[in-house]
Formats: C-alpha cells, sequence, structure tokens
C-alpha cells in the first residue's frame, strides 16, 4: 500500500542528501515498510494455497510467480536479460530398497532409523561392530582409546556427558562442539569407519520429518551430483540402540545414565551383534528457480548489493502443511517491502547510488542449494559484489526474548568487513533495536553461520550480515503461522536492513574487506 510523503518532508530530504548519506534521509522511505504490506503479503505466501513452498513442488512454483509480479508491479527490473529466474535443475531420490536388520530383527526405515540421501545406495553386512558411547576424544575424555575403528561399524550415541547443570568437556560447563551432530560425525568418520551409527535420543522427536524426507524431500543440485564417497551415517532411535546392546547383555537406558554421570571415557565395547543394512534410492529430476530483481544505481553502477531470504519451507507433512510463516516468509515479504521502500526513493529522484539485487532463495531448507547454485553460477559477478545482507525468520521472538522482544540477533557482519559491523550497529541505533551477538560468537554450538544463504556468499569473501530472530516452539512445525507473528517488530527488523543497505548503496567508498574468516563448516 503507498503512502504520502508529506512535500516539505521530501524538499528536507532532498537537501540532506545533496550534502551526505545519512540515516535522516532515508527515514520517510523506511515508512513504506508498513505493518499491513507485509501482513497481507504473509497471509498469501503462508498460506495453504502454497502448500508450504516445498522446493520443486507447486507451492514453491507458485511462489515464486507470486514474487516476481509483486517486483515487477514495484518497479524492479530484471539484472539480466536472462529474465527475473535463475532456473536450476536438482536430483531428487526416491527410496527403493529399506531393509536394516540387526541380529535379523528387521527395523523399519523412518520409524526406527534413517538415513541421508547423499548416496544411491547404502549396503553393508559386518559383526564388527563397536560401541563407543559418546564418542568424544577430547583432553583426558578418550572414548577410542586403545581401540582401532577403521573399516567397523561404529555406534555412538548424540550429546556430551552432563553432571548435573554442567558438562564436562568445556571447562566452564557449558556444551562443546561435541554436543553438534555433524561435528562429531566428521570426527568420527576421520577413523574410517565403515559405517556410523548415530543414536538420537529425540529421534521420536522428529520422526514424522525423517519420514518426510525419505519420501520426498532430499535433494541435490544436478550439476554436482555424484555419489557421496564419505563415511555412511545411520540415525537411529533407541530401539536401534537397545537391539544393538542386547546381546551383550546391556541395557540402553542404564549404559545411559552411566555414561552421562562420569567424567571420563567407559571403554568401548565390541558388540556380540551382527547388521545387515540394504538401502537404495532411485534418481528422479526436479526443476527450481532464484527470483532476482533489481534497482539499478545512480551513478556507481559497476558494484552490486545484494540483500537476500529464502522463500521455500518444507511443504506437506502427513497431510499437515507446514506454512513457514516465520521461516522464511517473514525474511520474503520484508525483501519485498524493503525494494518497495528503495523504489518510492528512486521515484523522487533518491535512488541508490549502487545496483541493489533482491534475491529470493529457493532450496535453502534442502541445504542452501539456491544460493549454492548462485555462487557457483553467479548473473552478476561474485566479484562486483559487494555484500549479502540476508534475512531468514524475523518475525516472531525465542525464549530467550518473550520479555523484551524489542531485539533481533546478528550474526556474521563481523566477520569480514569492520566497516559493515560498524554501519549495522548506527543502523540498530537509529532504529532504536537491540542487537544480540549471543550466536555471532563462534564456539556456539547452533553454528547458525552456517545454516542460510549467506554461507554460500561468506565462503567467497563477500561481507554478509545475517538477521535472525532465534528458535521458537513452532520452528519446523505446522505452528508457526501467520497469526503468531509479530508485525511491528517485523516491520523494525526489517528497517534496520533498510538502513543498513541505504548507507551501503550510498556510501562515497564500497566498503572493505579486512578480515580473514575461516570458513569451513566443520559441524
Amino acid at each position: 500500500m503507498r503512502k504520502i510523503i508529506p512535500f516539505l518532508l521530501v524538499l528536507l530530504c532532498f537537501a540532506q542528501y545533496a550534502s551526505s548519506q545519512n540515516f535522516s534521509t532515508a527515514t520517510p522511505f523506511s515508512s513504506f515498510i508498513d505493518v499491513k504490506d507485509l501482513h497481507q503479503h504473509l497471509s498469501i505466501l503462508a498460506s495453504d494455497e502454497y502448500e508450504g513452498r516445498e522446493t520443486g513442488k507447486e507451492g514453491q512454483r507458485k511462489a515464486s510467480e507470486y514474487l516476481q509480479t509483486e517486483f515487477q508491479k514495484a518497479g524492479l527490473i530484471p539484472p539480466t536479460a536472462d529474465g527475473y529466474k535463475q532456473n536450476f535443475k536438482l536430483k531428487q531420490k526416491v527410496l527403493a530398497n529399506r531393509k536394516l536388520s540387526i541380529n535379523q530383527r528387521e527395523m523399519e526405515i523412518g520409524e526406527e532409523f534413517f538415513v541421508a540421501k547423499d548416496r544411491t545406495e547404502y549396503n553393508i553386512l559386518s559383526n564388527e561392530i563397536i560401541f563407543v558411547g559418546y564418542g568424544i576424544n577430547e583432553g583426558t575424555y578418550n572414548s577410542f582409546k586403545g581401540i582401532d575403528v577403521a573399516n567397523k561399524v561404529v555406534v555412538v550415541i548424540d550429546g556430551e556427558p552432563k553432571i548435573e547443570d554442567n558438562y564436562i568437556i568445556n571447562v566452564d560447563g557449558s556444551k562443546s562442539k561435541w554436543s553438534d551432530r555433524k561435528f562429531k560425525i566428521e570426527a568420527i568418520r576421520k577413523l574410517n569407519p565403515s559405517l556410523i551409527i548415530y543414536i538420537d535420543n529425540n529421534y521420536e522427536k522428529y520422526k514424522s520429518y525423517y519420514k518426510h524426507q525419505l519420501e520426498s524431500s532430499s535433494l541435490t543440485l544436478a550439476f554436482k551430483n555424484k555419489n557421496a564417497t564419505n563415511i555412511p551415517v545411520i540415525n537411529a532411535g533407541q530401539i536401534v540402540a537397545e537391539e544393538l546392546l542386547k546381546a551383550n547383555k546391556k541395557i540402553y537406558n542404564k549404559v545411559l545414565e552411566s555414561l552421562s554421570k562420569k567424567k571420563t571415557a567407559s571403554k568401548a565395547l565390541l558388540l556380540k551383534s551382527t547388521i545387515k543394512l540394504d538401502v537404495q534410492f532411485i534418481e528422479e529430476d526436479v526443476k527450481s528457480d532464484n527470483v532476482l530483481a533489481m534497482i539499478p544505481g545512480t551513478d556507481i553502477t559497476d558494484e552490486y548489493l545484494f540483500i537476500t531470504a529464502h522463500y521455500d519451507h518444507i511443504g506437506v507433512i502427513d497431510g499437515k502443511v507446514y506454512n513457514g510463516a516465520d521461516d522464511d516468509g517473514s525474511g520474503t515479504v520484508a525483501l519485498l517491502e524493503i525494494a518497495q521502500a528503495f523504489m518510492e526513493a528512486k521515484k523522487v529522484g533518491k535512488g541508490p547510488r549502487r545496483n541493489i539485487v533482491f534475491m529470493a532463495v529457493s532450496g535453502e531448507e534442502k541445504g542452501l542449494l539456491g544460493s549454492e547454485y548462485y555462487v557457483n553460477f553467479p548473473t552478476i559477478p561474485l566479484s562486483k559484489t559487494i555484500v549479502d545482507l540476508n534475512i531468514d525468520m524475523i518475525g516472531r521472538f525465542d525464549e530467550a526474548h518473550k520479555e523484551d522482544t524489542n531485539f533481533v540477533y546478528v550474526i556474521g557482519a563481523d566477520k569480514l568487513s569492520s566497516e559493515l559491523h560498524s554501519i549495522n550497529e548506527k543502523a540498530a541505533e537509529h532504529v532504536g533495536i537491540k542487537v544480540d551477538y549471543k550466536f555471532n560468537d563462534p564456539k556456539d554450538p547452533n553454528r547458525f553461520y552456517y545454516r542460510s544463504d549467506h554461507y554460500n556468499f561468506a565462503k567467497n569473501n563477500i561481507p554478509i550480515a545475517f538477521y535472525f530472530n532465534g528458535v521458537h516452539v513452532d520452528y519446523h512445525k505446522e505452528g508457526d503461522e501467520v497469526q503468531k507473528i509479530t508485525f511491528p517488530m517485523l516491520a523494525k527488523r526489517a528497517q534496520l536492513v533498510f538502513y543498513t543497505a541505504w548507507e551501503l548503496a550510498n556510501r562515497d567508498k564500497r566498503i572493505v574487506v579486512d578480515k580473514q574468516n575461516d570458513f569451513t563448516d566443520t559441524k
């Protein structure tokens, strides 16, 4: 919905703009980031009609069409002659064979165990199975002491030992990197086992999601689709753990209770069990796209600022639509409103000096696939891309901020550019919002820095800032609905992105890249 800017205020802005680029110049245009419009867009994109916007499905295609139409209506143009959409091909693996037996007891895939679709087949028969407890090797805690697990099946438990309220690996009692599933798996893979069986004590909680993944959702980019060469992993629940330990006359719950209270690792246990695994997938082709729209710069036309948000979600599970209003409907509608705010400035002669590209990304929920495709086949040379401001979940709040919701988590702004961090700090001060850097800590076990589309830009030495409201009870759940969005805070966080982008787009010099970061995702 358009707004009318008082004539005197526009004249004042012209005067300020002529002398300097500052936040007060942008203020009248920030009001175009409107609660009513945000609600209107989100009520459409996060409705059941869009079927959870799962990548490669009809709902995602509908969302793509909606976004292109809205960008066109606002007056944005395609960044290249190829149009608004960057199409890309994916491969989807469909489950064929699905057998796992332990001591001749058949296990049901999805119910008792889960395998990722990073290969076309899992085929293992072994009676060399070693239980390593928490599978940690740090300091005096060594789950692998005196054993060689090469070419053997390794059974490992999720998490790490904890005595009362304190974890024991980190001296300060906080969670260590060993609580991170991916970190632990990669550490064990280096020992060259034939298979890792990862016992997840929350398996039952996520079982419906695992089933959905197996039936339809795991995708890979077609251009890099090859069978994985690394060590395969089974994710399993308590039933698998009980069956594996039973032959040794061990009860899983008692073993777990004992392990969780010890400051030193228990000796690894050679299990008297046999495992037979035969799971196969058939490949099918899937199509998806990123939606890109641009506001051309006025005079610094060889530099591009990107603002991104992923518009896909996780689709329909067990007949229930997962609408993803916050994840990441909130970021997607913020993208539309920020674009409108810049276009309204352009209409009165105050367009950005640099080009601004708004990119709605798909495939994020499948492993950052749309952004990975983009950086491999960029429509704009990466060398001319000065920054990526990525918005992923800004419409709600987490448990840590239920008493004061005037906040936003900002992640990664200081990783490559000290100037970007400073600009964003000043923009937050102008907007009047508290910036929480909790998840910016490299030691944070959630490792959110690696979990959204900005990461693929950062890996290419492009400064990024990631805007986030934290994880709440409806994250990846059916309850992530429009009525639970806090629209005034959604607008305020979007305005923070707008002000930061305004300064980046209009300053005389491109922001510096004056820091180095290790971009290896070891989680």
